[in-house]
């Protein structure tokens, strides 16, 4: 005798995410991009309703996005990419302005509709820090006489991870009683913009 039972497959897929960013060392306004990839594994079935999340961070300034499939909003973080077939993969890339100092995890994960045969790869995260340009700046002399000449040095300092590559503005604020003569030397950078006077030449400003 035979029996004939019928039965049901269940489609079972894989779906992955994987986050990077394009330096993981950056600057106060430097302009930060974030790649997300969307996977569903090969050897599994179609998967449907895939839904990845990714809310930046609050330090950092959405720009704009471009999405292979799908739209993503920066305000939710949801990027909706719907159908993909098994041995597919789509791209998201955020870009982002650094406006705070620290360092950052953003975290992303994804799902869909079907049951995973492996979760864990559904979440991912990129990690950055963010650094900022140090000033000092010291005088000649602690006690000086009226109509006396002071010196005061003014020194910018990277203890970032690399070059500083932007143009650099530093703003002096002089104290009571002193007033602007003349810039003695700049030294270990191009000037791009000379002095520029202001506050009954109490303030002065420099490009470099």
């Amino acid at each position: 005798e035979i029996v004939s039972v019928p039965i049901e497959v269940l489609p079972i897929v894989d779906v992955a995410v994987n986050k990077t960013v394009d330096n993981e060392f950056h600057y106060i306004d430097d302009i930060v991009v974030w790649t997300i990839k969307v996977s569903n594994a090969y050897n599994g079935t179609n998967a449907t309703d895939v839904v990845m999340n990714d809310i930046l961070p609050a330090e950092f300034e959405f720009v704009n996005d471009t999405a292979t499939k799908g739209t993503y909003n920066a305000v939710s973080g949801v990027w909706y990419i719907g159908f993909m077939g098994n041995g597919t993969e789509e791209t998201l890339v955020i870009t982002s302005i650094a406006k705070a100092t620290g360092t950052f995890i953003n975290f992303a994960n994804v799902t869909c509709n079907e049951t995973e045969w492996n979760y864990a790869n559904n979440f991912d995260n990129a990690t950055v820090t963010v650094e900022d340009l140090g000033l000092e700046k010291l005088p000649d002399k602690n006690v000086t006489y009226y109509h006396d000449d002071v010196l005061f040095n003014l020194t910018v300092i990277n203890d970032g991870e690399y070059d500083f590559v932007r143009n650099v503005t530093v703003v002096d604020n002089l104290p009571d009683g002193i007033i602007y003569i003349k810039t003695v030397d700049i030294i270990g950078a191009d000037v791009v913009q000379s002095a520029v006077l202001s506050n009954n030449n109490r303030t002065v400003t420099w490009v470099i």
